[in-house]
């Protein structure tokens, strides 16, 4: 697991408790747990692109497991967003201009991250997910099953990305519910992901994020095992990093016992959340 934070690289392969740090935008927390049934690497990567002048970009990749060198899919693709993303940092923000950019660059690194995976990791593949602040504007770019969420001060989901997953689809058209997708047998097939020649970027409209409001990025780990509505009531109460742990420890009991009617799938597990300082 990586988080890039302020342009230095910090390797973390596993968080016991949930870690917060300012930025020029707000308050960042993220969290990464190798799944408990395996003793190989965490395939989850998380960074933080704090490009000031209140603007950042958050994003979380998750290695495909399965697939040759995960972990290093996923890193590469933080990477190449990063790069497209080093112009920016030092550039003069201009209100009626920057956001164009912004939205520019991070379309380039995903582009970017596409080719540097096909070229470098042939056969490897990953998902990334990604949040553009700036200011009080949000927007979302995804690819793959990793999500975003955004949640209200008081519990109310507001926005959710749409996994990019024959169920996922499913779901959002109406011919499956959510909760038989909890279940689905198919539910591990990702139809769209960085490493393919057919990639291709979910991009959600410009939200406007309020002081309360929490933006939470996670990997399917977290998606496999709580159901939204249960995401958000642990959201409301608390600092970021305990929001952070009361997710992460629900995700995790769910993870290592199986009850009747509940999701458990057992998986590496990446969270990172913001909110406006």
């Amino acid at each position: 697991m990586s988080l890039q934070a302020f342009g230095q690289l910090l390797l973390e392969a596993e968080l016991k408790q949930p870690r917060a740090v300012e930025c020029a935008a707000g308050e960042v927390a993220w969290f990464a747990l190798g799944s408990p049934d395996k003793q190989s690497v965490n395939e989850d990567a998380l960074a933080l692109f704090d490009l000031g002048g209140g603007r950042c970009v958050l994003a979380l990749a998750d290695g495909m497991g399965g697939h040759a060198a995960g972990e290093q899919a996923a890193a590469r693709a933080l990477q190449a967003l990063g790069r497209e993303l080093s112009g920016l940092k030092s550039a003069a923000v201009d209100p009626d201009e920057d956001e164009p950019a912004l939205a520019d660059a991070i379309l380039s690194g995903f582009d970017a991250a596409n080719r540097a995976v096909l070229a470098e990791l042939p056969g490897s593949g990953s998902t990334l997910v990604a949040a553009e602040i700036d200011g009080h504007r949000c927007r979302l770019y995804h690819a793959g099953d990793s999500g975003a969420l955004i949640i209200g001060g008081r519990g109310r989901l507001l926005r959710e990305t749409i996994p990019h997953s024959p169920v996922g689809f499913a779901v959002e058209a109406g011919v499956l519910e959510p909760e038989e997708a909890l279940h689905h047998g198919d539910r591990h097939l990702v139809s769209n992901i960085i490493g393919s020649e057919t990639m291709h970027v979910g991009v959600s409209t410009t939200i406007r994020l309020k002081s309360r409001d929490v933006l939470l990025l996670a990997s399917d780990g977290l998606f496999d095992n709580l159901r939204s509505a249960e995401i958000a009531a642990l959201v409301p109460r608390g600092r970021l990093t305990s929001k952070l742990d009361r997710i992460a420890s629900a995700v995790h009991e769910r993870m290592v016992t199986e009850a009747e009617g509940q999701p458990s799938k057992p998986d590496d597990l990446g969270l990172l959340a913001f909110r406006r300082g």
